[in-house]
């Protein structure tokens, strides 16, 4: 039973990795990097969608949203530095 879970989480791994360096570009790449934490925020919401009211769900939404959003600063930061900017921020400059 362990080799079975050691065995799907590094297939999940070794998957996951394929899948987020072979974007080509840097904007993708830190896009797909930053999709585990859009899972487990979807995974939540949905945990939570039968005992929450409309109110916190779009609470949950916007949360969900923002840890988003700050993975991604986050790991552009981290691995590419400053002169990485993504989305509609890069429009404006």
């Amino acid at each position: 039973m362990k080799s079975m879970f050691g065995m799907a989480f590094m297939v999940t791994a070794i998957f996951y990795l394929l899948y987020t360096l072979s974007a080509t570009e840097p904007c993708e790449r830190v896009y797909r990097s930053a999709s585990p934490v859009r899972v487990v925020m979807q995974v939540f919401r949905l945990g939570v969608e039968n005992w929450a009211n409309r109110s916190q769900q779009s609470d949950f939404f916007i949360w969900s949203l923002k840890a988003d959003i700050a993975t991604q600063k986050f790991l552009a930061h981290q691995f590419y530095g400053e002169a990485l900017v993504c989305g509609k921020s890069a429009k404006k400059l």
